[in-house]
């Protein structure tokens, strides 16, 4: 059985009750949730997160990306300098404490890890982006083996294998011999594995797959419902309204795709009242 992920209403009562394991997946949700909706909330840290890497984490990369989300690379990429310091001493400190055994540290330390890598690509840090990326690559296997019901793996292996996948063919065979063997329809794969398990960066595999992905790579139609989602659980961000526009003029009217069931973003721990109008989109 895959691991369930909290209602919006488990996730009120763990938030009301204290602490729990479900509370963490609610409390990553809730940032990655401000940083899509562009809430002015990201450029606000809270000090009462220095005891709690992952959320110090999303402290130091939010406004990097918060750029991402709207489409600002520029922005993405002048950030990306000022952060990579404090984000590679952060993950020092994580890897060095945290008990290898734990899924919860083996998470934090592939979702730090991870994101150090993006902010190194989007930065032109290439070394640094492919150190730490096979580090996120490592951790989510390592997470999956300690646990194979949890979802959470999908969405960093699935960017790994995507990323790796696009590169010319004489590096992807350099890159086998190291071990290195993306493949850019796995990597789809595992991203809309991600999307539809709910897990805590669900919306952010869905923002990959319509921001990310090569065109040709998106199959006709397949996306919109996707990009519906999106633009409903965040109004906020005009760049979701912008994939609905844009995977509409790709589908014919009244089209449906030809790929079998398109992935849809579950309500995880958002508000009742907008989970229900997610589940209303078409």
């Amino acid at each position: 059985m895959r691991r369930r992920t909290p209602s919006a209403m488990a996730c009120l009562f763990a938030a009301l009750l204290g602490a729990t394991a479900a509370g963490a997946d609610c409390r990553e949700r809730e940032r990655l949730d401000r940083i899509l909706n562009v809430d002015p909330a990201v450029w606000a840290p809270a000090p009462d997160r220095e005891d709690d890497p992952l959320m110090r984490m999303y402290d130091i990369a939010g406004p990097w990306a918060v750029a991402v989300a709207i489409g600002d690379y520029a922005g993405a990429e002048a950030l990306a300098g000022t952060i990579l310091p404090e984000m590679d001493r952060l993950f020092e400190t994580v890897d060095e404490n945290a008990d290898p055994a734990s899924t919860e540290n083996v998470y934090a330390r592939t979702v730090i890890s991870g994101v150090i890598a993006r902010v190194a690509l989007v930065g032109h840090r290439l070394v640094r982006a492919v150190r730490y990326g096979l580090i996120a690559r490592d951790n989510a296997r390592k997470l999956a083996e300690l646990d194979p019901d949890d979802p959470r793996p999908d969405f960093f292996l699935g960017l790994f294998d995507y990323y790796t996948g696009l590169a010319p063919a004489w590096v992807r065979a350099v890159g086998a011999l190291a071990g290195i063997d993306g493949d850019t329809g796995r990597g789809i794969a595992r991203l809309e594995a991600a999307v539809s398990s709910g897990q805590p960066l669900a919306p952010e595999a869905a923002r990959v797959l319509l921001e990310e992905t090569r065109s040709a790579d998106r199959p006709v139609c397949r996306y919109l419902p996707l990009a519906r989602d999106l633009a409903a659980r965040y109004p906020d961000n005009f760049r979701f309204s912008f994939y609905v526009s844009r995977e509409r003029e790709r589908c014919p009217a009244g089209g449906i795709g030809s790929a079998g069931q398109p992935p849809r973003l579950a309500p995880g721990c958002l508000e009742p009242a907008t989970a229900a109008a997610v589940s209303r989109q078409p």
